[in-house]
């Protein structure tokens, strides 16, 4: 037989345990607010992180084809330079030759005009350069402004076999740039670009696990609320009919 001491003692406990429940709820639902606002902070340090990512890949990948465009014209244009001045020696050498007197002297002098076109191409092609030269120093990562300098140094030896008239030199000297310092540039902004598309692949990997970390989050806290609710229930069960009946 249940006396009335022993049924208030249960009522007690149970009043207990239901005054437990209520602190906790209200913890953990603070919890879980201040869970979400971190999550939401991420989320949009992330978006704000990939919209700067995209915005500079933007800008390299324009400034990766002046650069390619820029060096292709000042190998091209030096180049062509080259050979017009070789043609036009070989030429005036032949006809400074058939109008010396007999005996040929031992050394001839005559002139080389070449065409002012070739030249003011050079010198455009070179401006050119100059100014990739000067915007690559915000994109100096990962060797590339080496790479730049040292196709500007290749550059200059080639102006300096240019100026002495060593047309030879200068030919191999361009040949050289072309073929290896040219391309050592290539190299280097593609490998920049690719850095830059792994850590746009991460940042969207990351918010793709974001996403699903939502999911699973939104899937707890449903869990959550049916057990709260089922305990619940089963208190206001207990409070209005379960309480063992006193008597003999």
């Amino acid at each position: 037989m249940t006396t009335p001491a022993e049924i208030a003692a249960e009522s007690a406990t149970s009043a207990f345990d239901l005054a437990a429940l209520i602190p906790l709820g209200a913890v953990l639902s603070l919890i879980g607010v201040l869970i979400a606002a971190a999550w939401a902070a991420r989320s949009a340090m992330i978006v704000r992180l990939l919209d700067s990512q995209r915005a500079a890949a933007d800008r390299f990948a324009a400034y990766q084809q002046d650069a390619v465009a820029a060096i292709n014209e000042l190998g091209l244009s030096m180049a062509r330079y080259i050979e017009q001045a070789q043609d036009a020696v070989k030429r005036g050498a032949a006809d400074a030759i058939k109008a010396a007197p007999e005996p040929a002297p031992d050394q001839i002098k005559f002139d080389v005009s070449l065409d002012p076109e070739w030249q003011a191409r050079v010198t455009r092609a070179t401006d050119a350069w100059r100014l990739i030269l000067a915007r690559g120093h915000a994109f100096a990562g990962n060797g590339v402004h080496d790479a730049l300098a040292a196709v500007d140094e290749q550059r200059a030896v080639v102006v300096g076999h240019l100026n002495k008239h060593r047309f030879g030199d200068a030919k191999s000297a361009v040949d050289r740039l072309r073929e290896y310092e040219s391309r050592q540039v290539y190299r280097r902004l593609q490998v920049v670009a690719l850095e830059r598309e792994v850590t746009m692949m991460r940042l969207v990997q990351t918010r793709r696990l974001r996403r699903e970390m939502k999911r699973a989050e939104a899937f707890a806290i449903e869990q959550l609320q049916r057990g709260e609710q089922m305990i619940a229930d089963a208190e206001r069960e207990h409070r209005n009919g379960g309480t063992p009946q006193t008597g003999a």
